[in-house]
């Protein structure tokens, strides 16, 4: 009985490390208008491991300006894939990868750059746009980054949201302000991510219990 709940245990603790493994984060401003602000969510898209689903939303309450998502750059780590990258998503209308810094992304509406704020393009691999030139007021919107199958030999067995730690992120939100004439650089990098340890899922706990109990039995009765 044991031996059984031991294992009964450790198959969870698989499973709860596992649905733990989505990752939330803040952008804030770094220039351009103030008091604008983004949360990004990167989650796992379950039975595709070379596969990630991430979620940009801006606050629509009156303390912040309504931001329309534009542009979202990030710095994907295992730079032999980036020709295996595939971007889908409802409001993404471009996507271009780059390996070398000094280059720029290709095919991105002029408004959309990362220009003005010194070593930002060179910190980015992987841009993905989102609508057009005009205000289309996205508020939240989600795309999946996966690597196709001729590059996933390059992450064996695939990845999870946690290999974005210690990546640096950046969006270009327009839009803003009273006018909405106004524009903002919302970044975050390389020290996105809680590092606290989520707390053990209920079962995991209540399985732990029956262990421990079942042991001080068996020590009682010997």
């Amino acid at each position: 009985m044991k031996r059984l709940l031991i294992k009964v245990l450790f198959s969870v603790l698989l499973i709860s490390s596992g649905a733990n493994a989505d990752l939330v984060f803040t952008l804030e401003e770094a220039s351009g208008q103030a008091n604008a602000e983004a949360t990004v969510t990167i989650a796992e898209v379950p039975g595709e491991p070379w596969a990630v689903d991430i979620t940009i939303e801006v606050p629509t309450e009156p303390a912040f300006f309504v931001a329309d998502i534009s542009a979202f750059y990030f710095n994907f780590p295992v730079e032999e894939a980036l020709g295996g990258v595939v971007i889908a998503g409802s409001d993404v209308t471009h996507s271009d990868t780059k390996i070398a810094p000094e280059t720029d992304f290709t095919g991105f509406i002029a408004a959309n750059s990362l220009s003005g704020v010194a070593g930002f393009p060179d910190l980015f691999n992987v841009g993905v746009q989102f609508g057009g030139a005009g205000d289309d007021q996205i508020h939240s919107t989600t795309f999946r980054f996966s690597i196709n199958d001729a590059f996933q030999d390059l992450i064996p067995g695939g990845f999870l949201p946690t290999i974005f730690q210690g990546s640096a992120f950046a969006l270009r939100v327009r839009s803003l302000g009273e006018d909405g004439e106004d524009s903002s650089k919302l970044i975050c990098l390389g020290d996105c991510f809680p590092t606290e340890i989520p707390a053990p899922a209920p079962l995991l706990l209540v399985l732990a219990g029956l262990v421990a109990i079942r042991s001080r039995r068996k020590r009682l009765t010997s």
